[in-house]
């Protein structure tokens, strides 16, 4: 499955929200790949109570999540 976000405009400017997140089973695991294939995490898994989340940039430099339900 890919993913691809396209602006069509010439003066894009990447996002500093959250546009999406991806659910997860193993953010773990989800961690691991993102730092493997050299992708900009931004800081830690961040356990929010009933979730868990990472964000990371994409290579235009919006910013994306991936999350994980706990329990």
């Amino acid at each position: 499955c890919r993913l691809a976000l396209d602006a069509h405009d010439p003066d894009f400017t990447p996002s500093s929200k959250t546009l999406f997140f991806l659910w997860t089973v193993d953010i773990e695991a989800a961690e691991r790949f993102l730092i493997a294939h050299q992708v900009v995490v931004e800081g830690q898994i961040e356990d929010i109570g009933t979730v868990a989340i990472l964000g990371f940039r994409d290579p235009d430099g919006n910013r994306l999540m991936v999350c994980q339900r706990k329990g």
